[in-house]
């Protein structure tokens, strides 16, 4: 006789799994598109905003280190290091300045749009 389909044959539980597997697979195809399309977006949209992506590249995940380091030291940290993320983020903010003030200044300079702004 005709043989059934692979998937009446399929327990509820595997069928379950194998609807949960390909949802995964399609949510990861989906944002994976995503984010390659406003990557190339920024790509495409000039210096300035690839600047601004990695910037903001830099501040997440100094964030994230900081974090992962406070919560792996943190009895120590608690008594011994006042203020610890305070300086931990006023530190970042001197190495950000001094690593972009000079780009941002030319960038000002060679553009007379921004004149304006300032």
């Amino acid at each position: 006789g005709p043989r059934p389909s692979i998937r009446k044959e399929m327990s509820r539980s595997s069928v379950h799994r194998d609807e949960t597997r390909r949802r995964k697979v399609v949510t990861r195809i989906a944002s994976s598109l995503i984010m390659i399309t406003l990557f190339v977006g920024i790509l495409l949209s000039g210096h300035a905003y690839v600047c601004a992506l990695v910037f903001v590249l830099e501040v997440l995940l100094f964030r994230e280190l900081v974090t992962v380091r406070y919560h792996a030291f943190f009895d120590r940290i608690e008594e011994t290091i006042p203020l610890f993320r305070t300086t931990q983020w006023l530190w970042f903010a001197v190495s950000i300045f001094y690593a972009y003030s000079e780009f941002a200044v030319e960038m000002i300079k060679s553009n007379p749009k921004l004149h304006d702004l300032f």
